[in-house]
């Protein structure tokens, strides 16, 4: 799968970032992303200093997987996740999602550069959609 236009997958799309193109094979997609400089988030979130909201890329990282994975509801959990490095406007990264078994998904935003965030969404019971063996 590809996608070549800018995509938006939240109901107010100030909070979201641009999305231009995705790859996926059957457990694995990885999107390329942009934060743009008006993101939402913005006035009132560290003045003088804009950063992406950790909560915020984990709403990212549930949309996008429930959607690429066909899950429904959203994770019943959230286990290591990690915020290593800020992200801020104008940034463009990875998003990789990888279906792990027992209705987890991993996540991973990172550039060639650096880790900005990682962990584990369990959606065990939340609706997943089975995997193939």
């Amino acid at each position: 799968m590809s996608i070549e236009a800018p995509v938006q997958l939240g109901a107010d799309t100030r909070l979201w970032p641009v999305v231009r193109r995705s790859h996926a094979d059957f457990e694995l997609f990885r999107f390329e992303v942009e934060v743009p400089a008006q993101l939402g988030c913005w006035p009132g979130h560290f003045p003088g200093w804009q950063v992406v909201p950790g909560a915020l890329q984990l709403h990212w990282v549930q949309v996008l997987a429930a959607h690429s994975f066909g899950l429904t509801g959203g994770p019943v959990r959230i286990e290591r996740a990690k915020f290593a490095a800020p992200i801020g406007p104008g940034q463009r990264f990875g998003l990789s999602l990888e279906r792990k078994p027992h209705g987890r998904v991993a996540f991973r935003l990172d550039d060639v550069e650096r880790l900005y965030s990682s962990g584990l969404l369990d959606f065990t019971g939340a609706g997943e959609v089975e995997s193939a063996p």
